[in-house]
């Protein structure tokens, strides 16, 4: 009985050593060594359909403002600058006023355009923010001064799956993150994460992109996946030592009922 037991919690006691080979990230850096790696640019966002867009714009006019800062286009009536005010700053462009600032949100349309107040039609889609901000941006000068715009994704959300410690739908208030962010929002990854076999899938036009990343090198903040896009799904793979030990815990119980049902019977043979 005794080495019936010994030998069962030694198995359990080696599979459930953990092999900690390829846990540190970088390890293709030198210690106490200086290295240079060149980062891929982050060329921005493309806008799609079915996407949110977050619209603020301040111009010196305060019942502009209240208009077009609204999704529905309906004014605001508490404005917070007066008729004089206004004149005022329009009769001189080097006035600067603080206006309370509203934010409005426009859904992109199957067709790709958004309905904006006072401009109509917007074609946005497979365009960057910047790109949607500077169009905005120019059909307002021609009617209004120093009009200043903000356009930003609402929708920007990414997901982080398998070997984390909070794994979760994340949603964004910006849209320039890259995978080392979503890690440190997800608590990083556990001991039992494969850090050089992680799984990206990304949505693109007409299908999905699924590509492998390696945190154990410096060259993947080199890598054009580096920077995440909305709706990106990361998922980390489990270890085979995970799974290892599992098995030795399920063996470890099972060898705990085995040997209580042995001492129970040789306790009812011995009663007899």
């Amino acid at each position: 009985m005794k080495l019936y037991l010994f030998f069962w919690f030694f198995l359990f006691f080696l599979f459930s050593c953990t092999n900690y080979k390829h846990v540190a990230y970088f390890e293709d850096i030198p210690d106490t060594v200086h290295t240079k790696v060149i980062i891929c640019e982050n060329v921005g966002i493309k806008i799609k359909n079915t996407d949110i867009l977050s619209v603020s714009i301040n111009t010196l006019d305060g019942l502009t403002n209240s208009i077009l800062n609204t999704s529905s286009g309906q004014a605001i009536s508490n404005s917070s600058v007066s008729s004089a005010g206004i004149a005022a700053a329009n009769a001189n462009s080097t006035t600067s006023l603080v206006l309370q600032k509203q934010d409005g949100t426009y859904k992109v349309d199957s067709l790709g355009n958004i309905e904006f107040p006072l401009l109509g039609k917007i074609s946005v889609v497979g365009l960057t923010t910047r790109e949607v901000k500077n169009i905005i941006q120019h059909k307002l000068s021609d009617s209004y001064k120093m009009p200043l715009v903000e356009v930003n994704l609402a929708n920007f959300k990414v997901t982080i799956l398998g070997e984390v410690s909070r794994p979760g739908t994340y949603y964004l208030s910006s849209e320039n993150v890259n995978l080392f962010e979503l890690l440190g929002l997800s608590g990083d990854l556990t001991i039992y994460g494969k850090r050089e076999n992680l799984l990206l899938i990304r949505d693109s036009l007409n299908f999905k992109q699924m590509i492998r990343l390696n945190l154990n090198t410096k060259n993947i903040v080199s890598s054009p996946y580096f920077n995440l896009r909305q709706n990106d799904v990361v998922y980390v793979e489990p270890r085979k030592e995970k799974l290892a030990n599992i098995d030795a815990s399920q063996n470890r119980n099972y060898t705990i009922i085995s040997s209580i049902l042995a001492v129970v019977i040789i306790f009812l043979t011995r009663l007899k």
